[in-house]
């Protein structure tokens, strides 16, 4: 009975750590521009801080460029608002 106890806790502890990990997605969607495929192998990659990096990764293989729809610009300053004065 012993042995079935120790089991038994160590099944629920495993499967209570295996509950409480992270599963959040990694960082790499976060960045101002993806690079887009079509075709067969489509793929969308939104990993590039400049316009340069991106042009880079789609140069020679084809596709295209354009901004993150996800991307958060609080700090960039392309996309501040004007301060209007009177």
């Amino acid at each position: 009975m012993n042995l079935r106890l120790k089991s038994a806790l160590a099944i629920g502890a495993l499967a209570l750590s295996a509950a409480l990990m992270p599963t959040g997605q990694a960082q790499a969607g976060e960045a101002k521009w993806c690079a887009e495929s079509g075709g067969r192998s489509a793929y969308t990659n939104c990993g590039y801080y400049t316009f340069n990096q991106c042009l880079a990764a789609v140069s020679g293989v084809g596709g295209s460029c354009r901004l993150n729809p996800r991307y958060f610009a609080a700090n960039d300053d392309e996309y501040r608002p004007r301060r209007y004065y009177r």
